[in-house]
């Protein structure tokens, strides 16, 4: 069965290979009512995943399902900012993250991507900051 973290990875993956998807399901001016329809839809099954993890033990309790898009948005706002200099590096934020999320604490996760090195890291926060302008 599927856990928040999958559905994380899932939906990040999709949306940071697909940007207009991305800015579709993230709230951008078309689609709004298909994609409220569809967010009613998604929101009770992500509710339940959350609310098993939590009875496992795996997730923090105190993690809500509307935490997940807003996980999801931050994680694609690093996406979208590295996709020309490092696309894959929206992978290493999420691990980091989920780390968080995980109840009891335990080993870090072995991070799938190297981080930037300083100078590549500036360019894609100048790269974000420049987007949001």
């Amino acid at each position: 069965m599927a856990s928040p973290t999958w559905l994380l990875h899932v939906a990040v993956a999709i949306q940071a290979a697909d940007r207009g998807l991305r800015e579709v399901a993230l709230g951008g001016s078309r689609g709004g009512e298909r994609i409220a329809a569809v967010r009613a839809r998604i929101a009770p099954i992500v509710g339940r995943l959350v609310a098993r993890a939590q009875a496992e033990g795996a997730l923090r309790a105190d993690i809500r399902t509307s935490d997940t898009p807003m996980i999801q948005m931050m994680v694609l706002g690093l996406a979208d900012a590295a996709s020309a200099l490092a696309p894959e590096l929206w992978r290493r934020y999420l691990a980091i993250v989920l780390d968080g999320l995980r109840a009891g604490g335990g080993p870090p996760s072995l991070l799938p991507v190297e981080a930037l090195p300083l100078e590549q890291a500036q360019a894609v926060l100048q790269t974000a900051f420049t987007r949001r302008r």
